[in-house]
């Protein structure tokens, strides 16, 4: 199954219609899908492409209205399928104003041209090679090769080819009259160096110059310049090396760690192990002070402040104070003798003396009887207990027997 696709761009106001024939005599409405609404459609009113089927049918058309004004650049592709080359009609129109297409034979891309004050259709190849902008002539050391000014308007690329056995300097001009030549695209391509980069047309007409950079005279030079309406340029030009521009500079910019813009005293390889690196803790200004634990600190090391939620609170506990506190030799009986604690007492030690006949027990944080409490025998203390609580102590059984009690106090 073949298939045309019509194209259409410019600024125009009308109505362009699209007919067909099977016998190349009888024609009729022929409709094709619409790239703007997806929708089927006959006719346009404005630009668009539409595909068509072309299956079975020997003529294609593209018709205009008597109401007419500006221009329409009409693009219309028939793939191999299709019956046919497209070609100016002049055959029968379908109204005052109307300017047919005809495929016949074999597919020839083409650019047609609709105009009301027009009698004909002008068929534009999409692919255009320029004669004005082509040559084969050798060139002499430092001479130039002037191509002549082409209308591009209609248009989306410019293609240029070179190759030569010298070094040499291509420019593309370009103008927006035709006269005044006001853009310049310059680069260079080295000897037997096959070069081809496209241009985006930014004006009315072009013109191509080739000179020779070398020593000596050419022994071959081939430009080559093809104007195409399907390229597309982004950006308008590129580089000397033929890439795409990166930034404002047309240079490519490449990036390196050590070209960087780094603060001072950045973790760069080099101060990561050279022993000067050091943590900015405080207010991004002043040094944490690092010092060796043998190594006593002075008045001017920089001290690290910290702030404590006012939810959180920090014990702390005083020196012990080395002399302490004693009560000696206090007679207990079977009901508890209580030792009251100094107010700096951070722990005691109790003792049942030697002399004494029956155990005794004591107690923390409730009263010793005869059977509560810790049992001490004669002669054995109770080693130190971390308490500044009141202690009580009280014998197992008889009377008159010996506590004695040692509290450790804080400073």
């Amino acid at each position: 199954m073949g298939s045309i696709i019509v194209a259409v761009t410019g600024t125009w106001t009308g109505t362009l219609s699209f007919t067909a024939s099977l016998d190349g005599t009888n024609y009729f409405s022929w409709f094709g899908i619409s790239n703007t609404t997806l929708g089927t459609i006959q006719s346009i009113t404005s630009n668009d492409q539409v595909m068509f089927n072309a299956a079975g049918i020997q003529d294609f058309r593209v018709g205009s209205t008597a109401t007419w004004t500006g221009i329409a650049i009409v693009s219309i592709v028939a793939d191999q399928a299709a019956s046919g080359l497209v070609s100016p009609a002049t055959g029968n129109t379908t109204g005052a104003g109307a300017f047919p297409v005809s495929i016949q034979n074999g597919p020839v891309p083409v650019t047609t041209t609709l105009s009301s004050s027009s009698s004909s259709i002008q068929i534009v190849p999409i692919d255009f090679v320029d004669t004005n902008n082509q040559s084969t002539a050798n060139l002499a050391a430092s001479a130039t090769f002037n191509g002549t000014t082409t209308n591009c308007a209609q248009y989306s690329a410019i293609e240029v080819f070179f190759k030569a056995s010298q070094a040499c300097t291509i420019q593309v001009f370009q103008s927006p009259d035709g006269t005044n030549f006001d853009i310049t695209d310059t680069y260079t391509v080295a000897a037997n160096t096959g070069d081809v980069r496209p241009f985006q047309p930014m004006g009315q007409s072009y013109k191509v110059s080739v000179t020779n950079n070398g020593g000596i005279t050419t022994t071959f030079l081939r430009l080559h310049t093809t104007l195409s309406i399907v390229n597309n340029v982004l950006p308008r030009a590129l580089t000397q090396a033929g890439a795409l521009i990166v930034d404002g500079s047309a240079v490519t910019q490449p990036i390196s760690a050590g070209t960087l813009p780094l603060p001072t005293l950045a973790a760069t390889s080099t101060n990561q192990t050279n022993g000067t690196q050091q943590t900015q803790i405080t207010d991004g200004t002043h040094l944490g002070t690092i010092k060796a634990a043998s190594t006593a600190a002075v008045a001017t090391d920089t001290a690290l402040v910290v702030a404590i939620s006012p939810n959180n609170s920090i014990s702390t506990t005083a020196a012990i104070n080395t002399n302490g506190s004693v009560t000696n030799s206090t007679t207990v009986g079977t009901t508890a003798t209580t030792f009251t604690a100094p107010t700096n007492a951070v722990g005691f030690v109790v003792e049942a003396e030697s002399s004494n006949s029956v155990n005794l027990r004591y107690a923390c944080g409730t009263t010793a009887t005869t059977t509560v409490g810790m049992l001490l025998e004669p002669g054995r203390d109770s080693g130190y207990i971390p308490s500044k609580g009141a202690v009580t102590v009280c014998a197992v059984s008889s009377s008159a027997q010996a506590a004695s009690i040692q509290w450790v106090l804080s400073s």
